[in-house]
């Protein structure tokens, strides 16, 4: 689901999927597992307005280096990806 969603979602192919976490959204009000996954991809020319519109999705996306995504952020230090972190592949 993750890969066919990325593709509608953001025009993108995801190489490998790493698992981060899993979570109930809404404990005590629903049994939804959310699975949230770190997935690889080439961002070359991804941008543009996604989604199905039948759906009535609009999804705009937005490529940032690493570097944009924490500039600003007071954490950066202890969000840096460490050597034994599954995303220390990320440039």
């Amino acid at each position: 689901m993750a890969r066919r969603e990325a593709v509608e979602e953001a025009g993108l192919v995801l190489g490998r999927l790493l698992p981060i976490t899993r979570y109930l959204p809404s404990p005590g009000g629903s049994d939804e597992l959310v699975h949230l996954y770190l997935g690889s991809c080439d961002s070359e020319g991804a941008g543009g307005i996604h989604g199905l519109p039948d759906e009535g999705e609009d999804i705009r996306v937005h490529v940032w280096t690493w570097t944009r995504r924490w500039r600003g952020s007071r954490t950066v230090a202890s969000a840096t990806p460490r050597p034994s972190s599954p995303c220390s592949g990320w440039r």
